[in-house]
């Protein structure tokens, strides 16, 4: 018995001791604004003042500037997207902000592989969302709701590596705060060149399957943000942001999730705007300047993009139709790819 009552108190002291050592190293990094994405200070205070949000993952993230939009449709807007974000995070952020905002529009991005299963990503995105939360009773309430029990000790492994690196830019006295407030959560992106060379363009056209399976908990999650949203009496706008014609150009399997994404729009009497399907894509984004990657926009191709987004927004409200302005399938836009051309041109040389 003696020996089983020092033991549970090892147990404890070292538990107690972890704990300590833990807090030390983690709280000051959480109250921090050391990386771009911990901007729960900045939602804390516009609290009560957004109208318009955008809610998804990097792609929307990179892709949305709410001051473009602010301007152009004259709303206060919020990008509540974060990176790696799983279904089940982009509903509990949308009901904290749909709390304690007056929220009238709701942009859902939808990308081609958001509704995959994220069982293997050990946390990535919830970690992300975690450290987005000002508050332990709000993180508390977010593991409880929202993350897996596995990923716990994942977001705490994630979080302690975050604190060694503040206290070590501590000690080196080179700290700054990365979080924007006057970009509302928006992440900028440098431009790289993503364009096929005339091999690639042969090589790839049409090789690829693109997007994965759906994930059960995933699609429940999805209709579950819809579902809110209509709850709180919200516009809500579904919107698949431009990708590169590269990654496009490779894929064969896009209008499988595009006429996927019709049904669930129709089926759920919501919006739903896929801009890789924009007539216009080629003249106003391009493989060269406007990506960081092959999915996500530069800052370039962002702005671009935000404008458009606004002006063809702007279109709607005044009962254009604007259904001519896109294409009907990703198979008619690959035709006019610029990459079509020099396809053609190999294949019949």
């Amino acid at each position: 018995m003696q020996t089983f009552k020092k033991i549970i108190t090892a147990s404890i002291s070292f538990v107690l001791a972890l704990s300590i050592l833990s807090a030390i190293i983690i709280e000051p990094w959480r109250h921090s604004e050391t990386y771009y994405y911990q901007d729960g200070k900045l939602r804390d205070m516009l609290a009560g003042q957004l109208d318009y949000l955008i809610v998804g993952a990097s792609h929307s993230l990179e892709g949305f500037i709410p001051d473009v939009l602010d301007k152009k449709l004259g709303c206060n807007s919020y990008n509540l997207s974060s990176t790696l974000a799983t279904m089940k995070a982009r509903v509990f952020l949308t009901e904290q902000e749909l709390h304690r905002n007056p929220v009238d529009t709701v942009i859902l991005e939808m990308s081609h592989d958001a509704l995959r299963s994220t069982l293997n990503e050990y946390g990535s995105g919830d970690s992300t969302t975690f450290a987005r939360l000002s508050s332990w009773r709000t993180r508390l309430d977010f593991l409880m709701k929202s993350v897996p029990f596995d990923d716990w000790m994942n977001i705490y492994s994630r979080d302690l590596i975050s604190g060694l690196y503040y206290w070590q830019h501590y000690v080196q006295g080179d700290l700054s705060n990365a979080v924007d407030y006057k970009a509302k959560g928006y992440h900028p992106n440098e431009a790289f060149d993503q364009s096929l060379s005339a091999e690639k363009i042969e090589e790839m056209y049409n090789t690829t399957s693109e997007i994965p399976e759906f994930a059960p908990d995933a699609l429940e999650s999805f209709q579950r943000l819809v579902d809110l949203c209509k709850e709180n009496h919200c516009r809500v706008i579904i919107v698949t942001t431009p990708l590169t014609d590269a990654l496009i150009w490779r894929g064969k399997d896009w209008d499988v999730f595009y006429d996927w994404m019709e049904d669930f729009r129709e089926e759920n009497n919501c919006e739903y705007y896929d801009f890789n399907l924009l007539k216009e894509r080629y003249a106003l984004w391009s493989d060269q300047e406007s990506f960081f990657d092959l999915s996500h926009m530069s800052d370039q191709g962002a702005h671009v993009f935000s404008e458009t987004f606004a002006k063809i927004m702007n279109q709607i409200d005044c009962g254009e139709d604007i259904s001519a302005l896109f294409y009907e399938s990703y198979a008619e836009m690959k035709q006019d790819s610029p990459y079509m051309d020099i396809y053609k041109g190999r294949e019949y040389a």
